[in-house]
């Protein structure tokens, strides 16, 4: 099977009320054991990886391994890369068959980050790409990131809407 849109098989979780679970992978171990387990329970499964990942291990490589994974095990992955700031990056990974990406622009203002959004929408889109974005700021570690819970917002539901 090739990579998949997640919404695919995202809508269908929703009508049965059932999770799709995602992993963050670093590697071809990581990316075998994940394909391996949801083949184990026949069930879809998203791959996510985020920037640094991406800077250690490559964009090309990380696609490969992952759409090889998804045909060797006859299952659906969705192949998704996670907070990642970059516009350029964003290209990249739908250039290497990414089918969904998360472009976080939480560190700007909120017009600049709504804007953000939308060039990666557009490009997205016209890829066949799912997009997540991110407004507000979500509190935790990634990548060396570390945000204290206290600097950490809600999303604000009519400006998510923008």
């Amino acid at each position: 099977m090739s990579l998949v849109n997640p919404l695919y098989f995202l809508k269908k979780a929703r009508e049965k009320g059932i999770a799709i679970a995602a992993f963050n992978v670093h590697n071809l171990e990581t990316i075998q054991a994940v394909a391996e387990g949801a083949a184990e329970e026949h069930a879809p499964v998203i791959i996510q990886t985020t920037p640094g990942t991406l800077k250690h291990a490559g964009i090309p490589y990380i696609a490969a391994c992952v759409k090889e994974a998804a045909k060797l095990y006859d299952i659906p992955i969705a192949l998704h890369v996670d907070h990642c700031p970059s516009l350029k990056t964003i290209a990249q990974c739908i250039q290497h068959g990414y089918t969904s990406v998360m472009i976080d622009g939480s560190k700007l203002p909120y017009e600049e980050n709504v804007a953000l959004v939308k060039k990666a929408v557009e490009i997205a889109h016209y890829c066949g790409v799912a997009v997540e974005g991110e407004i507000g700021r979500i509190g935790g570690t990634e990548d060396e990131i570390f945000l204290d819970e206290r600097e950490a917002a809600f999303t604000v539901p009519s400006e998510a809407k923008a």
